[in-house]
């Protein structure tokens, strides 16, 4: 049997009242599930909560918005797979 792969998208992590997400996610692991934990903003400077603490290895955040990589990437897919590409952005708009 392969392990299980379970990804969260976070607006923001680590932040202080996602307690109950932290504490998802290490219940996870400690299961043995691959957790991976994707932040589309950085953390900022407040408190964090030490089970949070813990798991800031596992994440991930998302380049900022200005950063010329993400822009990049987007070209880049436009150029591969413009049908897709548009399709996806029609139904998101």
């Amino acid at each position: 049997m392969t392990n299980l792969r379970v990804a969260y998208l976070l607006l923001h992590f680590p932040y202080l009242t996602e307690t109950f997400i932290a504490d998802e996610i290490r219940a996870l692991q400690e299961q043995g599930v691959d957790v991976e934990i994707i932040s589309l903003l950085a953390a900022g400077s407040g408190p964090v909560q030490p089970n949070s603490q813990a798991l800031l290895p596992a994440v991930w955040y998302a380049p900022d918005f200005h950063e010329p990589a993400l822009w990049w990437a987007q070209c880049a897919m436009v150029g591969r797979h413009p049908l897709r590409y548009f399709g996806l952005l029609w139904r998101l708009l």
